[in-house]
């Protein structure tokens, strides 16, 4: 029965001890944050601007009697306080009230039954009231030398606190500010490389990581959430300039006048635009067994453009057979017009931009990769056309693939030529000095060449057919 008395009084005490809770009255604070975990037991506030009219009250549903004690940097070091001079009980003894309130202080309230200290059973709950320190800006800084990938900020000065376990000893930790940072960078935004203004929320109490690091010089807006809720003017700071050493770039590779089948429709990586180029673009990695970027006919000329960062002041273009690059030819210019691919297979493009600020030692870089793919050479020839002009199969016209030179000739069924082209992108369009041809069969002779080396020699019979 003694063993089910203390379970009851156990789960009493429980309730009593979720039921409590501290709530400030006056003054310009904010609540922080409540702790409800095993080492850290109390509130923290943080407050603005005088103290003189902020009180502290403490209600709690089940207790005979309260006792406040006031700390400055250890709650084991606590003050008792008096009760009707520092603070008063009422409300059939379920609230009392804290009069004077100290800021960067700690308090905590002790209550219970009658008995509660004779037999170590009271309960402790703690409030730490916190200053609010607006961030000094001639105190936010970040690391000395080049800095290429990361940036840290530093700020200051920082906020903190002092609790206690639940066990009463003494436990401590940052105020982790709300903040939003805005500055410049060069990055994408849908596909369009540009300088653009960015905008980042972070928690930090000291040291601050930024998601991007700015490719561009820029200074920083920071502006303090708790700052701005607590209406202080030295919530929103500007910050000195950072001068960055960071690069990078996004480079695309483009051909002119493309059908959308010519790009490899199983990767995602590019774009058809307005004028029915076909644009690819570059990745930070490169996997050779993965499908090629880009699938098309040779010879293929090709515009490439860096698209880098305002620092890049060197470019490399590799070019290569192989995806590690072990033998390559490199190009030095920022953009590469109209560079011409012959060799079928595939060919690894790789771009390093380069800051180049105390070579060898002080070099900030960045690297990126694309593939394309052109096909052997191959020629397909079809064996019907109807040129009715409904605008389909309306000419006849050969399919191709990496073909350097060709002609094709066509002759009707008693042996007069009635086509003679070299164009292979050109096909027949069914008439013969501006009339229409008869129906009937046709032959045609082909003789091309492809960049592989191979020759094609085509002989076949094409049927001319034109429905009603």
């Amino acid at each position: 029965m003694k063993r089910y008395f203390v379970l009851i009084s156990l789960l009493l005490f429980s309730l009593g001890a979720s039921a409590a809770g501290f709530t400030p009255k006056g003054g310009n604070g904010i609540l922080y944050k409540k702790f409800d975990v095993s080492n850290i037991n109390g509130d923290v506030y943080i407050f603005l601007g005088n103290m003189d009219d902020v009180q502290i009250e403490f209600s709690v549903e089940d207790s005979t009697g309260f006792s406040w004690f006031e700390y400055e940097s250890d709650p084991t070091d606590a003050v008792r306080l008096t009760e009707n001079v520092d603070y008063n009980v009422a409300g059939d003894g379920k609230l009392s009230t804290l009069n004077k309130v100290k800021s960067n202080h700690g308090y905590y309230v002790e209550y219970g039954d009658e008995d509660c200290e004779e037999t170590n059973t009271c309960i402790k709950k703690y409030i730490w009231i916190a200053t609010y320190a607006p961030i000094d800006p001639d105190r936010v800084t970040w690391d000395e030398g080049i800095i290429c990938d990361e940036l840290k900020l530093y700020i200051d000065p920082a906020m903190g606190y002092v609790l206690a376990d639940n066990a009463g000893n003494k436990s401590t930790g940052s105020i982790e500010r709300e903040l939003k940072i805005e500055y410049s960078t060069f990055k994408e935004e849908n596909r369009i490389p540009s300088i653009y203004e960015v905008s980042e929320n972070h928690s930090a109490s000291t040291i601050l990581n930024l998601d991007l690091v700015p490719y561009v010089d820029t200074d920083f807006t920071i502006t303090d959430n708790f700052g701005v809720k607590l209406k202080s003017d030295s919530a929103v700071l500007v910050t000195d300039v950072f001068i960055t050493d960071a690069v990078i770039a996004f480079p695309t590779m483009s051909v002119k006048n493309k059908e959308i089948n010519e790009a490899d429709s199983t990767f995602s990586n590019w774009t058809i635009d307005d004028l029915g180029n076909v644009i690819v673009y570059f990745s930070e990695t490169l996997n050779p067994e993965s499908v090629a970027e880009f699938r098309t006919s040779a010879p293929l000329s090709i515009d490439f453009v860096s698209n880098a960062s305002p620092k890049v002041n060197r470019y490399e273009w590799h070019f290569s057979r192989d995806e590690n690059f072990i033998s390559d030819f490199v190009y030095f210019e920022p953009n590469l017009n109209n560079f011409v691919f012959t060799e079928p297979g595939y060919h690894y493009i790789k771009l390093v931009v380069f800051n180049n600020i105390n070579p060898p030692d002080d070099v900030c870089e960045y690297t990126v990769y694309a593939c394309l793919f052109i096909s052997h050479s191959n020629i397909w020839v079809p064996n019907v056309f109807t040129p009715n002009g409904d605008g389909v199969n309306d000419e006849f016209k050969v399919a191709y693939r990496s073909i350097e030179s060709y002609r094709c000739r066509i002759y009707n069924q008693w042996g007069r030529k009635v086509y003679d082209s070299t164009d292979i992108t050109k096909g027949w369009d069914g008439t013969i000095g501006g009339s229409q041809a008869s129906i009937g069969a046709y032959f045609y002779i082909i003789d091309a060449k492809g960049t592989d080396g191979k020759v094609w020699k085509k002989r076949g019979d094409i049927n001319l057919v034109r429905s009603k």
